[in-house]
């Protein structure tokens, strides 16, 4: 496992009960597809928590780390531009099976969510993945909240009281059209709020036909 320099595992940030758990149907497939593969390299974009360092380091040859959220929060309090959170990653071009992205979008405006998504079709294979999370209009704006895998695939959202992002709602179809560059496999709602969506980056002869 590799993580970028300064940073470190978020769990003792963690603060109060989970807020909410539910079996996540779409890691379910996503580590399902990802079994097909040989020697999987995945990234995984969320608070760095041990849990699901252990949970994806069983499920792949290698797996990076990278809290985009943490680097969002920095940016925001700097009044930086935004894509500070992301610009210095130096991942190599069509290196990653998966890619986890949880709820990033969330905290993202469009102009932001859209160069996002451009600079990770960049680090996905042609035909890797993409697990997205996205909370429905109802659901409580604060606190910022990590989710933390176990081995049943139980989804749990963790409090990060130390975050502050902004969010930003938006229906499926808004969703869908961030990831234009991604054809969808599966999506689900679950009764808590939340949505997931597996994508599937298409090769651009793909994308052409």
């Amino acid at each position: 496992m590799s993580l970028p320099d300064g940073e470190r595992l978020m769990d003792d940030l963690l603060s109060g009960p989970d807020t909410s758990t539910h079996t996540s149907m779409i890691l379910q497939l996503f580590v399902e597809l990802l079994g097909q593969r040989k020697r999987v390299c995945l990234l995984d974009l969320g608070p760095i928590i041990g849990t699901n360092i252990a949970f994806f380091s069983h499920r792949a040859s290698r797996l990076c780390v990278c809290d985009l959220f943490g680097r969002l929060d920095q940016a925001l309090s700097r009044k930086r531009p935004l894509d500070e959170a992301w610009r210095n990653l130096n991942y190599p071009p069509a290196h990653f099976d998966g890619i986890l992205l949880w709820d990033f979008l969330d905290h993202l405006e469009n102009v932001w969510a859209l160069r996002m998504v451009q600079v990770m079709s960049r680090w996905i294979k042609p035909e890797g993945m993409v697990v997205v999370l996205s909370g429905d209009q109802q659901r409580p704006q604060t606190p910022v909240t990590a989710f933390g895998v176990d081995d049943d695939f139980r989804l749990q959202e963790k409090p990060i009281p130390r975050l502050h992002l902004p969010v930003y709602p938006r229906q499926n179809r808004e969703v869908m059209a961030l990831m234009h560059a991604f054809s969808s496999i599966k999506s689900f709602i679950y009764r808590n709020g939340i949505r997931e969506y597996l994508f599937r980056f298409e090769s651009a002869a793909k994308r052409s036909i």
